[in-house]
């Protein structure tokens, strides 16, 4: 093969491979910010969601508790197969704690649930009700400021 028909095959693999990333950035959508306050306690989640192919939705998280603390996370919200929901989970690291948490919210109603965590470095758990709040604390403000946290013993 001489060169020129070596570039011009280059120029179309190089081509088709950008075309094939741009085809798959296409395929999620952001689709909106959803907040949750962890009852019974003072903390908030805040969680923009991407859809990707085949109902998988990629979650950032803002778990925060007033000024108290705050913990940024990732995961996903999926189709529950166990029951009719969904299954919010994510792995959460702390930015005033040197700790991480997995965290497993189950929504059976509606947007509302249950939640349950695990710190294995410490571990420390807590679990309680998952309730939907249409109005996401505002970003740079702090969520609930008093009150018990779910990081209480």
């Amino acid at each position: 093969m001489n060169w020129k028909k070596a570039r011009v095959l280059k120029v179309v693999l190089i081509g088709s491979g950008l075309l094939g990333i741009a085809q798959q950035s296409q395929a999620q959508t952001y689709i909106g910010t959803y907040c949750w306050k962890l009852d019974p306690f003072s903390d908030t989640l805040r969680v923009p969601l991407t859809v990707y192919p085949g109902a998988i939705y990629g979650a950032q998280v803002r778990w925060r508790a007033g000024t108290t603390y705050q913990f940024q996370g990732a995961g996903v919200l999926s189709p529950d197969t166990s029951t009719s929901g969904y299954l919010l989970a994510f792995q959460a690291a702390g930015t005033t704690s040197n700790f991480s948490c997995d965290f497993q919210g189950h929504l059976t109603s509606g947007l509302n649930g249950t939640w349950e965590f695990k710190c294995p470095l410490t571990g420390f758990t807590n679990s309680g009700t998952l309730t939907y709040t249409p109005t996401c604390p505002a970003g740079a403000s702090p969520a609930v400021s008093g009150g018990r946290t779910a990081m209480d013993k």
